[in-house]
């Protein structure tokens, strides 16, 4: 990110001070091991409610209040670059300005699932798993929170629908990938690498368990010698015991 670039934390603050309002975050939940922890935080501001997660405070504050801005944007209100909500990526270039001035438009629910489909397909990494974790609210202000997750990466969302909410997860994952392609598919290699050691680990245990276990010679011969020693020892034993009595 250019270093003079405002960060979405603060264009976010600024909007919402124009509005006499203030945004408010909250980190929901962590998760995984100590090295490996995910936040949650949501994002509640003019009504609408957002989460997101990622591998620290900072990181996931940042990516919540992104998300917040491209759902403010979607509602019509002026966000400014590069914060403001892409056009749908089905739409034709003279298209894009038409989806945008739409007031609460948002893009074809199809659109980012699609694309994140085919970004997984391109660089072989694994499937993606989306998993409904929220449903709060009032039955006529409902609000669902989608988990995208790809392995160990994942990014969540939340709408007042699951198609929405199953889009901007979507999207939020889509966009991450994109800009950390390169750690990504190393960090998918290297699971790969383990699964794959690990495999051979148990094939080499599973053989070794098939395969009749062989008799320790050293050990029947050993046992043999004790055993013949003390045989030994009582036939000397009763020999000197009827010597002493025929002396009597």
């Amino acid at each position: 990110m250019n270093p003079t670039m405002k960060t979405a934390v603060t264009v976010l603050q600024e909007m919402m001070v124009k509005l006499g309002l203030t945004p408010e975050y909250e980190c929901i939940a962590q998760s995984g091991p100590q090295h490996q922890a995910m936040f949650d935080y949501r994002c509640v501001a003019c009504g609408v409610v957002v989460t997101a997660s990622a591998r620290s405070k900072k990181e996931a504050k940042q990516e919540v209040a992104r998300l917040m801005l491209q759902q403010l944007s979607r509602r019509g209100l002026p966000v400014p670059p590069p914060y403001a909500a892409p056009p749908p990526a089905h739409l034709a270039p003279h298209d894009a300005h038409d989806a945008q001035a739409a007031a609460g438009a948002a893009p074809d629910a199809r659109s980012y699932v699609a694309l994140l489909k085919e970004l997984c397909a391109e660089y072989r990494l694994a499937g993606v798993q989306y998993e409904l974790v929220g449903d709060t609210g009032p039955p006529h202000l409902r609000h669902f929170t989608v988990r995208a997750r790809i392995g160990q990466h994942e990014r969540v969302a939340t709408s007042t629908t699951k198609k929405t909410a199953r889009q901007l997860a979507a999207e939020a994952l889509y966009s991450y990938l994109r800009e950390n392609l390169a750690r990504v598919t190393r960090d998918f290699n290297e699971e790969d690498a383990l699964v794959r050691a690990h495999e051979k680990a148990m094939e080499r245990y599973t053989d070794n368990e098939e395969q009749p276990r062989r008799p320790d010679l050293g050990q029947r011969i050993s046992e043999y010698h004790l055993g013949l020693a003390a045989r030994l020892g009582e036939c000397a034993g009763r020999g000197a015991g009827r010597g002493r009595g025929a002396a009597r």
